[in-house]
């Protein structure tokens, strides 16, 4: 899959299941609950549902693959009240600059997922997507009904050397308050498929050590936590401790040359 087209569908809500048809195999990291574990309910040809049960509620979850795919969720997490609505996972264009950069300040002035203190605007993050996108790299969106950018994710270079031109070091955000929700599995999932599609052989992540929320999500996409850098870093006036985490994406050999044999 050339990813910019992955959408998760949650179909329980309040005991009756809404199961739509013709749904691809959901990879089992998008099979998640809202307390962590997942009862995997039947698989049947292309559709393949995952269904998490507790005394709180009930959650199910469904996903399909094509090329512009609605995304319609319901969540029953200890309330009778469902959320729903739609998210579109796409790659970004200008007029989504906007919501990129109200997600990215927010992570400035509150939070460690971003080790930076200036402040961005619209017409920043436009021309970061543009040069982005001119080297070759995916910046992609999650988009709720009305196009509202709730989360947005990307990858680049790991390091400017031509030895590591088959790694890429990531990032992804989501919207405050709307964590929880998928976004951020959706969007992961997306981009390591764009990863794949592009020939690449290991994707990076570098996380705030205590950002343990950070650390579960790429660990069920089966990232491995290879090490932590102590006191790398400072926000907040206190110092940072960087986790590192990557995945191998193809057991391809490198070539004599340095490039893979299988590119």
């Amino acid at each position: 899959m050339v990813c910019g087209s992955l959408g998760v569908s949650v179909g329980e809500r309040r005991g009756a299941r809404r199961v739509p048809q013709q749904v691809q195999r959901v990879p089992d990291a998008l099979r998640e609950g809202c307390h962590g574990q997942v009862a995997l309910g039947e698989e049947r040809s292309a559709r393949a549902v995952g269904t998490r049960r507790s005394s709180k509620g009930a959650m199910s979850i469904e996903a399909r693959y094509g090329q512009r795919v609605g995304v319609r969720r319901t969540m029953l997490c200890g309330s009778t009240t469902p959320w729903e609505a739609p998210m579109q996972i796409l790659d970004a264009a200008a007029q989504h600059a906007g919501g990129i950069a109200e997600i990215y300040n927010h992570a400035v002035e509150h939070t460690t997922a971003i080790w930076n203190e200036r402040l961005v605007d619209a017409a920043d993050r436009a021309e970061w997507i543009a040069e982005r996108q001119a080297d070759g790299f995916p910046v992609l969106v999650a988009l709720e009904d009305g196009g509202t950018v709730i989360g947005y994710a990307t990858y680049g270079p790991w390091r400017p050397h031509d030895g590591y031109r088959h790694t890429v070091e990531h990032s992804l955000y989501v919207r405050e308050g709307l964590r929880g929700r998928g976004t951020g599995s959706a969007l992961l999932s997306a981009l390591i498929e764009r990863a794949r599609a592009q020939g690449l052989h290991v994707m990076v992540a570098g996380i705030d050590a205590e950002n343990q929320g950070s650390v579960r999500l790429h660990e069920r996409f089966g990232f491995d936590r290879v090490g932590v850098l102590p006191q790398v870093g400072t926000k907040f006036g206190r110092w940072l401790d960087l986790a590192f985490l990557q995945l191998v994406l193809d057991q391809a050999p490198a070539a004599a040359d340095g490039s893979s044999s299988s590119r």
